[in-house]
């Protein structure tokens, strides 16, 4: 059928799939990747708190937390923070027990640390009591 239409449309697709084949297979790990998702989980990363974090701004922090490796060392500067509601508390909390291996708070505000007690999540947040 395509000898009478000069060209086949949709030989893009035959060649496609015997390159995919090609790919499939994995290239094996060399040491240098290793070493280098190693030195990521090694990092500090640092996020900056505003001062007022709640639902309007959540989906920023979020976006944020999802940007670093797991299993990877986050400082929270949260001294600027004047308020922060429970959805709030409630992400970094879910992200700090699931993703990160060490959070440091950076000089959390008294609001935060009085917020986080009020709703019992100070120990679980790693936020030592000023």
């Amino acid at each position: 059928m395509t000898e009478h239409m000069g060209h086949d449309p949709l030989a893009w697709m035959v060649e496609e799939d015997s390159s995919t084949q090609e790919a499939s297979t994995p290239a094996p790990v060399e040491e240098t990747e290793i070493e280098a998702e190693t030195e990521k989980t090694n990092q500090i990363y640092d996020i900056y708190l505003d001062s007022h974090v709640n639902l309007s701004n959540l989906s920023d922090v979020y976006a944020q937390l999802e940007a670093f490796p797991e299993q990877c060392h986050l400082r929270l500067h949260a001294e600027h923070v004047e308020q922060i509601d429970t959805a709030s508390l409630q992400l970094l909390l879910c992200f700090i027990h699931s993703e990160v291996q060490k959070v440091e708070w950076i000089s959390p505000s008294i609001i935060l640390c009085d917020t986080a007690e009020s709703l019992g999540l100070s120990e679980l947040l790693q936020l030592s009591p000023h």
